[in-house]
Parts: C-alpha cells; structure tokens; sequence
C-alpha cells in the first residue's frame, strides 16, 4: 500500500491519504484485505480484466469498472469496522443489481479507530 499525505481543505490539520491499487482477474480481487485509519482519506484504484459493478457496504459507495481504465473510489474513512466490497455484477450489465444476482465478496476494508 502506498501513503500519500493530503492536507485538509482548512488549512490547520493533515489528514492522512492512503491509495491501493487493487487488481480484480478471474473474479479475484489482490490485495483480498485494506486496512486504513478513521479519519483517512481513501482511495482505491480498481482495474478489472471484465466490467463489474461494485458496492463498498457500510459506506453505500457504487462503481462501475470496465478493462479499458482504472476507476477510483474516494471517501473518508469515518466509520469504523469490517466492511466487504461484493461484486454485484460481472459482465457489464448496465442495470443496476438488485442484490439478487451473483454477488461475490472480493475484499474487506477494515477501518481501525485514529
């Protein structure tokens, strides 16, 4: 994992930003585990070998990622836990999943309290 560091938009104190690179290929995500601080600023960098639609639970946070680029998700970590990200989509369906299709976890993030 690399560390960046990002000063907060006040000015009077650094938050701490903190960006993984993950790679999904055969429905497997690398790294399978993040673990950040509450307060960090997030970021994860998903490349994909096929289109998937993917869901950070706990955060509410959804992104669509197709072969031909990296897609970033971007949050502050505010609350602590074990939160899975699940595949809910594989292929490249447009819809949006209704949790009832295939769904896959492929890594958790755990946030540690500061």
């Amino acid at each position: 994992m690399m560390l960046m560091a990002a000063l907060s938009p006040w000015g009077d104190a650094a938050a701490t930003g903190r960006l993984t690179d993950i790679r999904i290929e055969h429905r497997t995500a690398e790294p399978d585990l993040v673990r950040v601080y509450q307060g960090d600023i997030v970021t994860l960098r998903w490349l994909t070998d096929e289109p998937v639609t993917l869901h950070l639970h706990g955060y509410d946070i959804e992104l669509a990622v197709t072969p031909s680029k990296a897609e970033e998700m971007t949050f502050e970590a505010f609350a602590t836990g074990r939160f899975p990200v699940e595949a809910h989509q594989f292929g490249g369906s447009e819809e949006h999943h209704d949790h009832g299709g295939e769904e896959k976890t492929l890594l958790y993030l755990e946030v540690l309290p500061e």
